[in-house]
């Protein structure tokens, strides 16, 4: 989750509130509830290097403590560069980022093939790619197709109340064999 998305760098420093971050403690807390994981811990990410800078103090701190007091177990401002760490070792169910590049980097890092973006707030259910647009491949035979249906197969199972799929899955295409999250089998 990302408290700002496609805004520069500077709007995030300048704008960055403890309503913002509050908002998007809150947003995921709801989301992962309903579709079963019935209590989200949830690590905030710190904007600055060791998550020691202005906005830590005047806007991430003060929004976490706000959702912590209305009982959400959210844990910050942690260091950017550990957080996500954290989260992959399973201290955290989820990550809220300060900002696009700060959680796409990481989710890259970790597992490019596969892995989509879920947009929380809308009435309904947002998955996207987690990539651009890829114009310079176009047209030329040689995309991957597991990230669409890794946000295809997250989506139906959110939208069922199966929660989060877990596990992966090789798929033939016809780019070769992906890997996509999958249910898991019996």
């Amino acid at each position: 989750m990302h408290v700002f998305d496609h805004v520069l760098l500077e709007d995030v420093c300048r704008r960055l509130s403890p309503e913002l971050v509050h908002r998007a403690v809150t947003k995921t807390h709801e989301s992962l509830s309903r579709w079963g994981i019935a209590l989200p811990r949830i690590g905030v990410s710190g904007l600055n290097p060791h998550a020691q800078g202005p906005q830590e103090s005047r806007a991430i701190a003060p929004g976490i403590e706000r959702a912590r007091a209305e009982g959400i177990d959210a844990a910050g401002p942690i260091a950017p560069d550990t957080v996500f760490r954290h989260c992959i070792e399973g201290r955290y169910d989820v990550v809220v980022a300060m900002c696009h590049d700060q959680g796409h980097i990481a989710v890259k890092t970790w597992g490019f093939a596969g892995n989509c973006a879920l947009f929380l707030g809308a009435p309904y259910l947002f998955l996207s790619v987690g990539h651009g647009t890829a114009f310079d491949i176009v047209g030329r035979g040689v995309a991957d197709a597991s990230m669409i249906l890794s946000a295809i197969l997250q989506a139906a199972s959110l939208a069922s109340g199966s929660g989060f799929l877990s596990d992966f899955q090789d798929v033939a295409s016809d780019s070769g064999t992906v890997r996509v999250a999958a249910a898991e089998t019996p």
